[in-house]
């Protein structure tokens, strides 16, 4: 009960906010940092009374100690794959990130580069999936804090005023302009998107 308790505490309060979620990747597993200490207490009690149910202590114990181990060796098998995720999702995020320099070698300041083309995960771990990520990956790439990016998947909406995004709640607008670049990662290709045209022309709409 203590650890349901606890489980239950660690995810009210963000009922308040709209933001729950439950993901073992990306920003919502923050969300289950408090509630993780719960669900652990709760699997040990579980596990425990699992065990009262042989007659002999001395097999409780034994059999207790055993299925804690392999709960801990699951863990770190899981962790494991994960992690093997993560790395391969790095080096996809460093090929992106040379192939965009390559392509544009300078960026003006205050420039928007709307990304196409790149799975944004790698199983469950992310390459580029948002504004979030890409964004701080240009600027410490270019060494300019003004530059911005996003990417385009299927939330990706032509407006008459800019491109349309929307992740985790968040919604971002980018106004056409000569800053506006959409790169193209299967065809290699940079695009200026200064209208609504030459978004639709490029993107489809």
């Amino acid at each position: 009960i203590a650890g349901l308790a606890v489980f239950g505490s660690g995810y009210v309060i963000f009922f308040s906010t709209g933001r729950i979620g439950f993901s073992s990747t990306g920003i919502f597993n923050r969300v289950s940092i408090a509630a993780a200490l719960g669900f652990a207490v709760s699997l040990l009690a579980g596990l425990g009374w699992l065990c009262t149910r042989l007659q002999k202590p001395l097999v409780r114990r034994r059999c207790f100690v055993t299925l804690v181990a392999g709960l801990c060796g699951a863990g770190f098998l899981i962790n494991n794959a994960l992690a093997l995720a993560w790395a391969s999702a790095w080096s996809r995020e460093r090929m992106v990130l040379e192939e965009i320099q390559e392509s544009l070698p300078a960026l003006p300041s205050h420039s928007t580069v709307i990304l196409q083309g790149v799975c944004p995960y790698v199983g469950p771990a992310i390459v580029y999936e948002s504004n979030f990520d890409l964004a701080s990956a240009l600027q410490l790439t270019y060494g300019d804090p003004t530059l911005k990016a996003d990417v385009a998947t299927e939330r990706l909406l032509i407006g008459q005023d800019g491109l349309r995004t929307q992740f985790y709640g968040f919604r971002s607008l980018h106004p056409y302009s000569r800053r506006l670049l959409l790169y193209d990662h299967e065809e290699k290709r940079v695009a200026f998107l200064s209208d609504m045209q030459a978004a639709t022309r490029y993107l489809g709409g």
